[in-house]
């Protein structure tokens, strides 16, 4: 090699050997994180491509062919290139991995594995278990987003291991908390406070600290008053999944009994869980439909929302839609993609594509 300043020789270094290397091709702040010394983790699994992990992102990597030949040598300084030095090549390569950023949740991925390891305090004997080690080599995102997903779902990590509570111990524990919350004589729990100190000593004797702290996250806002919207969406679950569907009326009268006295049930917490509808036999009636229960694959999803009513308009699907979405701005592209859109009066709904086209 002849530069401006002085010749530089080129050989093979002693160790060559090509498959041992392999060229990343990175933003800056990529670079910027590997020279600050911080961690970058692969993970992948022998039938799935593979990932690239900073502590809180994900990135997908896919190999890439070039017509260059890159070479791997020992001189890794650009300003020492001129100078009179010896490279030695350690490796060539035509390919180098192109990295994209996954902005997708982990949730559904999670939800799926996890769900195999439902439990409940009296599954003492429970066979099936999962550490929270071996999901960071199951799923394939970076730490902080699947614990960030973990977050949205009903699980506690209990003697080392992660515990999918069950809905019916989950159930159990609400009825217990809206019972608590009826007594006036305990301090700290009631429809305007929810203190965790309180619910800790209270609860002490018949849960682990975990299984209280989940609970006070779950039904307690950031506050610390209680999450009227979340008591009122998992009793409606908890009523709903066992009649299926109620009249309006009735569905009203059962949830005045299963909410804390002088609750009034907030309607928005239907949303993913049940929709109203209009029929001829029996008028106004709520009809249970958990998003919780749905696959979670989204062409199967939208099989079986355009089975229950044959339109939609944004708004009520969103809910059922919203996990295949990066944020609920993308929500519209996902529906122009995978639906169709239509008119119904002045409203614009969406229907089933029609693939014949």
């Amino acid at each position: 090699m002849i530069t401006n300043d002085s010749p530089d020789s080129v050989t093979f270094d002693e160790g060559f050997n090509s498959g041992r290397y392999r060229l990343i091709q990175v933003t800056k702040e990529l670079a910027e994180h590997v020279r600050q010394g911080k961690t970058l983790v692969v993970r992948g699994q022998p039938k799935t491509n593979l990932c690239l992990c900073t502590d809180d992102a994900t990135y997908r990597v896919r190999e890439v062919e070039t017509t260059d030949t890159l070479f791997v040598t020992n001189v890794n300084q650009v300003e020492s290139i001129g100078t009179g030095k010896d490279y030695r090549i350690r490796a060539y390569l035509k390919t180098f991995l192109e990295l994209t950023k996954d902005e997708m949740s982990p949730y559904l991925a999670l939800k799926t594995l996890l769900e195999k390891y439902e439990y409940d305090l009296n599954d003492s004997n429970a066979e099936e278990t999962i550490s929270f080690d071996e999901v960071l080599d199951i799923i394939q995102f970076s730490e902080a987003e699947i614990r960030a997903a973990m977050e949205r779902l009903p699980v506690v990590e209990y003697d080392a291991l992660l515990r999918y509570l069950k809905r019916s111990f989950r159930e159990d524990m609400l009825g217990k908390l809206v019972d608590v919350i009826d007594d006036y004589t305990i301090d700290g729990i009631s429809t305007k406070e929810m203190d965790r100190t309180a619910m800790r000593e209270f609860f002490s004797d018949e849960y682990p600290v975990v299984f209280i702290d989940w609970l006070h996250r779950t039904y307690a806002l950031p506050n610390g008053t209680p999450n009227h919207k979340a008591i009122c969406r998992d009793r409606a679950v908890e009523l709903l999944s066992k009649e299926n569907s109620l009249g309006i009326t009735a569905f009203e009268r059962k949830m005045s009994n299963l909410l804390p006295i002088g609750t009034e049930f907030d309607s928005e917490a239907l949303k993913g869980v049940a929709i109203i509808k209009n029929t001829v036999g029996r008028g106004q009636i709520v009809e249970y439909l958990n998003v919780e229960d749905m696959p979670p694959d989204s062409k199967q999803r939208l099989e079986i929302l355009f089975k229950v009513q044959p339109s939609w308009s944004a708004e009520d699907i969103e809910p059922y839609v919203i996990d295949f979405c990066t944020s609920k701005a993308s929500v519209g592209a996902f529906l122009l993609k995978n639906c169709q859109s239509v008119k119904e009066g002045n409203a614009k709904v969406f229907i089933q594509k029609n693939n014949d086209f």
